[in-house]
């Protein structure tokens, strides 16, 4: 077990990037919608949404158009992988599989 806890569910404030020029990427708009949720086992998962994405038309993502789904897609990820901790309970790496 690791000696700082992360263990719980919270809400996603940013996600950001920055690039060898210092410029800052937000990968999912300013203003991101999303949840982490940690376990107790060094494990994660995420979940990411740009904010502002148009709703299906028919209202069925299986009878939606090609730019309905590209638009989703482009939009939304998720992922879970386990997590470590470094000494100052900084995340150090995770390898977003």
């Amino acid at each position: 077990m690791q000696s700082v806890s992360v263990v719980g569910t919270r809400n996603l404030i940013s996600a950001n990037v920055q690039n060898p020029n210092d410029d800052v990427i937000h990968l999912y708009g300013e203003d991101p919608s999303g949840m982490l949720m940690y376990d107790a086992k060094d494990y994660m998962f995420a979940v990411l949404m740009r904010p502002g994405r148009s709703r299906f038309v028919s209202g069925d993502p299986l009878g939606s158009t090609s730019e309905e789904l590209k638009e989703a897609f482009e939009g939304f990820d998720a992922y879970c992988d386990a997590f470590y901790l470094d000494a100052q309970g900084q995340f150090p790496y995770t390898s977003h599989t």
